[in-house]
């Protein structure tokens, strides 16, 4: 949905661009421009509304399994086959979750590129449409955001990775003794446990 949603912001962008190096002085045509970029906004509004739920389990997920695998590299005595396979399936998450935010992220790094463009009309294409226009680009951000809980924007895959070394840590002191007992004790304990 972001990658479509980056297409819509380009077109306007790109008008945009046009609107400048033709140094358009109608402020119609601006105002124009100002009714777009409020059907942009509200695009971005409806999908944030609808997808944030579905946006905040993929996050959720993503997480909780890397915390999973991340712990399972850090048993000892596991073997080789089961140590590869959450070394894998570690890197594969980190992945996903990295590659699912960068295109999220694609739609604030794209439609900050509006601001700029405005800042450069010349004096002589500037108007009163121009400067309601300025003012609503900095008032109504289009990002891609989770209820506003948090905004996907690239510097997100820090804070999660500041997250993740946290609960890991948090995980690693709860569950100390689990990380000390060979794999053939917790084997031998759940069948010990299952026959009881």
């Amino acid at each position: 949905m972001s990658t479509a949603y980056v297409v819509r912001v380009k077109q306007f962008t790109t008008k945009l661009e046009i609107l400048l190096r033709a140094q358009a002085k109608n402020p119609l045509i601006w105002k124009q421009m100002r009714g777009e970029y409020y059907r942009v906004y509200n695009l971005c509004c409806l999908l944030n509304d609808k997808l944030s739920y579905i946006i905040l389990v993929s996050y959720g997920t993503n997480l909780y399994f890397i915390l999973v695998q991340l712990f399972g590299t850090l048993r000892p005595n596991i073997g080789v086959i089961r140590k590869t396979y959450y070394y894998i399936s570690l890197v594969l998450l980190v992945l996903r979750l990295v590659c699912v935010t960068l295109y999220g992220a694609s739609v604030n790094s794209e439609s900050k590129k509006v601001l700029p463009l405005l800042f450069s009309v010349s004096s002589k294409a500037y108007n009163k449409e121009v400067d309601r226009l300025i003012d609503q680009v900095i008032k109504n951000r289009i990002v891609i955001s989770v209820k506003n809980f948090f905004k996907i924007t690239k510097t997100l895959i820090l804070q999660l990775a500041g997250a993740v070394v946290t609960y890991e840590l948090v995980l690693i002191q709860f569950n100390s003794q689990l990380l000390n007992v060979d794999d053939e004790q917790q084997e031998n304990n759940y069948s010990n446990n299952t026959c009881e």
